[in-house]
């Protein structure tokens, strides 16, 4: 019995797992101006998939990489989230040519109902000149006021990194600092889950599935012979 139950309780954790991965990373851009990353576009991140573009207030069961609904929902508080200032095209344009900002105060994105875990987090700076993002803190991660102002992905002036975020009770808090800045804000984000998506569409996938469901198999064979 022991052999069956603990070849189930695998096979249900990978289920599980290959199921809720890609929910948990998210690619956002802030600003609707522009429009929208293609899907293809994985920034610095390296993260292809789909990007959702938030404007400000709360937007409920946010759509992760797969573009299948969560239970994640992000709210967004700023002056305003009609930055922009289209220069670079493409997908560059529609992730850094807009973004949300406030005049020389704060801006912040929450996030409620994440998986717990430790997340990398890519944080992009306005393309517009009179925009800075100010100093910028994620659950307690600091990153440096940055200015963006960039059509490449440089880091440390198109983005920075916030590294090792703990999430504990399924919220992210990300809180820009604008004082003393004319305008302060931010053009995306993206946030990296603490464990990859397990790939169960490509042929090693495929095969570590079925490798475990024959040994779930065989768990239940010797359970009804009576082997334990």
């Amino acid at each position: 019995m022991r052999i069956a139950f603990r070849c189930l309780v695998l096979v249900a954790s990978l289920a599980v797992l290959a199921s809720s991965a890609l929910g948990q990373s998210f690619n956002i851009d802030l600003g609707p101006s522009q429009g929208t990353p293609s899907n293809g576009f994985s920034a610095a991140a390296n993260q292809s998939g789909m990007w959702d573009t938030l404007g400000l207030g709360t937007t409920s069961n946010l759509p992760g990489l797969s573009g299948s609904p969560t239970s994640v929902s992000a709210t967004v508080t700023a002056g305003y989230d009609s930055g922009g200032y289209p220069v670079c095209g493409g997908d560059i344009d529609a992730l850094l040519g807009d973004n949300i900002y406030t005049g020389s105060g704060n801006w912040s994105v929450l996030f409620n109902g994440l998986a717990n875990g430790t997340y990398q987090v890519y944080l992009y700076g306005p393309r517009n000149s009179s925009v800075d993002t100010g100093a910028i803190d994620v659950n307690g991660v600091s990153v440096a006021d940055f200015t963006g102002d960039s059509c490449s992905l440089d880091e440390g002036v198109a983005y920075a990194v916030a590294e090792n975020v703990e999430v504990t009770d399924g919220t992210m808090t990300i809180a820009g600092d604008g004082t003393g800045l004319s305008y302060a804000g931010l053009a995306g984000v993206q946030l990296v889950s603490p464990a990859p998506p397990i790939p169960t569409s490509s042929p090693w996938g495929l095969a570590l599935m079925a490798m475990l469901l024959v040994a779930a198999g065989i768990g239940i064979l010797r359970l009804t012979q009576g082997v334990s």
